[in-house]
């Protein structure tokens, strides 16, 4: 009882956690469309938006790291109970460790011990789909499960980084999730060039937009918070699904520039300038 009495204090303190961080839920945008690097870092350009689309509740929820380059998008398994709980609990616990100096590793573990815990204390089973990237350099490094993806954009051509995650093709069960207990993620690493752009996104997004059309949104001479808005709000027209994207402009691997806070909301038919 002691041990699980820690745990609960630990996720709650999670939960508790300071402003280092900005998520996004139902119809809501989030922008930081800046710059943000030193000597270790790419400079980036980020954009969040999520809908909920047709669905009653939106099981989806996106979050990256205030402090640092690291993202995490997640979406709460259909038909299981509590999604939305799960997901904002996957990504909160995630982005919080990794702020407090873990690795995208043991951000992960996090993120599985706080939803499995929680199931445990529900009673009922549930659990999230977990995709969190961590920048370093040139290196984009991910570690998921389940099908929330990530996909590259350069020189025009749309290319998968992560593979469906699903248990086969003609299935829409998945082959691993967080909130059931221990369980490794699926890593790869890609190197990232200037000009590269990166999607993180939910199924509502890539199962219902062709990847032409994914590739013509995310090439847009748009901001990333405009790109990242167009996106989800498509996805989520034509679509049957909640639809959730985090967009990333590489803008530079090498160089160093000044930080430059510029955070702000951004809704369904409003322009946002940076």
């Amino acid at each position: 009882m002691s041990k699980t009495a820690d745990r609960v204090r630990r996720l709650f303190r999670i939960l508790a956690g300071g402003e280092s961080s900005r998520h996004a839920s139902t119809n809501e945008c989030l922008a930081n469309d800046e710059v943000v690097a030193d000597s270790s870092r790419a400079s980036l350009c980020v954009g969040v938006s999520s809908h909920r689309g047709p669905r009653q509740r939106n099981e989806d929820y996106a979050s990256f790291s205030w402090k640092e380059n690291f993202f995490a998008v997640s979406d709460g398994i259909g038909g299981a109970p509590y999604g939305d709980v799960m997901s904002r609990l996957a990504c909160s616990a995630a982005v919080r460790a990794f702020d407090e100096g873990e690795d995208v590793y043991a951000a992960f573990r996090l993120a599985n011990e706080v939803t499995s815990v929680v199931s445990d204390l529900l009673g009922e089973r549930s659990g999230a789909t977990l995709l969190l990237a961590e920048w370093q350099g040139a290196i984009l490094r991910i570690a998921s499960v389940g099908d929330t993806r990530a996909f590259v954009l350069r020189d025009g051509q749309l290319r998968a980084i992560t593979d469906r995650g699903r248990a086969s093709v003609n299935s829409n069960a998945l082959s691993k999730a967080v909130g059931y207990g221990a369980i490794d993620p699926d890593v790869v690493e890609e190197r990232l060039v200037a000009g590269d752009r990166v999607l993180l996104c939910t199924d509502g997004v890539w199962e219902y937009l062709e990847d032409a059309r994914i590739a013509e949104l995310l090439g847009a001479d748009e901001s990333a918070p405009l790109v990242a808005e167009a996106i989800a709000w498509e996805a989520s027209r034509v679509g049957r699904d909640n639809s959730t994207c985090v967009c990333i402009y590489v803008e530079d691997v090498e160089q160093s520039v000044p930080y430059e806070e510029g955070l702000g909301p951004n809704t369904p038919d409003t322009t946002f300038e940076p």
